[in-house]
């Protein structure tokens, strides 16, 4: 069985055999991190599935937990989130430098909480970064 849990408001519905679970449409980033995000590991937790797959890097939280509630998590983004945060036009180039080091603190620290888990982060594993040359899997 294959679950898909989205937040596009668009309603549950079993497309081509994959049951899609719709946990509401986000009204603003605030109400993502407090609620959608609780409904999307609540609902996680409850499908009990075998493996998770995350693809959104907002999401890495929520794998966490996951991988707490001793659950098998792929991290599979294909994003650069750290120079996506520097090129964003309405952040001061300073506070995004800031900004950019902390999350890609905070970022390298949950990984390496999955490390008994697979995951694939390909833009890291791209630059290169030392966190990933050591643990490739």
């Amino acid at each position: 069985d294959v679950t898909l849990i989205v937040a596009d408001g668009l309603g549950c519905a079993t497309k081509s055999g994959v049951r899609i679970i719709d946990v509401g449409k986000r009204i603003c980033k605030l109400h993502a991190l407090i609620f959608i995000h609780y409904k999307i590991l609540s609902t996680s937790l409850k499908i009990n599935a075998c493996v998770y797959q995350l693809h959104d890097p907002e999401l890495i939280i929520i794998g966490l937990l996951l991988r707490i509630a001793g659950k098998k998590v792929i991290y599979d983004s294909h994003e650069d989130t750290k120079n996506q945060i520097l090129i964003k036009p309405y952040l001061n180039p300073f506070y995004s430098k800031i900004l950019c080091n902390i999350y890609e603190v905070f970022e390298a620290f949950l990984l390496r909480c999955w490390l008994t888990n697979i995951f694939y982060y390909i833009a890291k594993i791209r630059r290169g970064h030392s966190f990933f040359k050591a643990h490739r899997h």
